[in-house]
């Protein structure tokens, strides 16, 4: 007897139990008497939202508790041969992208140690409209343009950078506390001072205009789609074609200097220039 979750039938969402009479089992003293019963409702494969079904593997999974039950113990230790078998065969096929991975993997390993006076720092699109967009949906706020959220996948990027040679000394994704945690976070790890420029930094007209009525800095907005690169000024130009081809917001946004380490400043559009401060009080919560 076996006990099924619900959503295994077409026309019937119900759970229900299957019986399996075995005629043989009259011929075994120590089964005569016995009836094996096993809960499978929690067993399942999800085929869409109204469709359950067994995998392949589940099937046999639960073949197994029989072949045990009838003492086939041949059965289920071919079974899990099998099964071991497969996992030497998959171990063995990824090898080679395990090899590559962690290649790449090593160029990534304490990036910010490659920081050095003069790189130049990269954004690859304008910033803020992921949490502004989140923010605006929790609150119920109609911005007079909607605002969409940046949220986007960064591998073919980051990918194309990568081929094209680029000597990318440090990247980092913009997400929780935005741009302004990225870079005091680099700035402080790599003990040296980034300068960005406020009028290069890419913000819609939309984001900017939020933020002004809400008292944000779009700086400190988080965006799940976007990503700093700092790279030698060798490959600044480079770098940036690729990322236009991509986002045409893409930017570069200042440098790295060898002024006060750990610190960031930015020039104002007067002229100015301010410290950057890590982002203080209450960051607005992840959805993702």
């Amino acid at each position: 007897m076996i006990d099924i979750c619900g959503n295994f039938f077409y026309t019937r969402t119900v759970p229900c139990q299957l019986w399996f009479f075995d005629r043989a089992k009259e011929r075994d003293p120590k089964r005569a008497d016995h009836v094996l019963m096993l809960d499978a409702r929690n067993i399942f494969r999800k085929v869409s939202r109204a469709i359950y079904d067994f995998s392949p593997e589940q099937q046999k999974n639960i073949a197994a508790i029989v072949w045990l039950y009838r003492g086939q113990m041949e059965r289920f230790l071919k079974l899990v041969e099998s099964y071991l078998e497969q996992a030497v065969a998959e171990g063995q096929a990824s090898a080679e992208p395990l090899t590559c991975f962690e290649e790449a993997l090593d160029k990534f390993i304490n990036l910010a140690e490659l920081i050095a006076t003069g790189d130049v720092i990269l954004i690859s699109g304008d910033i803020g409209r992921h949490g502004m967009a989140v923010m605006g949906e929790r609150e119920g706020l109609a911005f007079t343009t909607p605002i969409e959220s940046d949220c986007a996948p960064l591998w073919d990027t980051v990918d194309a950078m990568l081929s094209a040679d680029i000597d990318v000394h440090c990247m980092r994704d913009a997400t929780r506390g935005g741009v302004c945690a990225v870079l005091n976070e680099l700035a402080k790890a790599s003990d040296l001072q980034f300068d960005v420029v406020e009028r290069d930094i890419p913000v819609s007209e939309s984001v900017r205009g939020a933020c002004e009525v809400l008292g944000l800095d779009a700086l400190q907005v988080a965006c799940e789609g976007r990503f700093v690169a700092i790279v030698p000024k060798k490959d600044e130009a480079r770098a940036l074609d690729i990322l236009k081809a991509r986002n045409e917001t893409a930017s570069a946004v200042g440098r790295v200097t060898n002024g006060e380490p750990g610190m960031v400043t930015i020039q104002t559009p007067i002229g100015g220039r301010r410290i950057l401060d890590m982002s203080a009080g209450q960051l607005l919560p992840r959805i993702c």
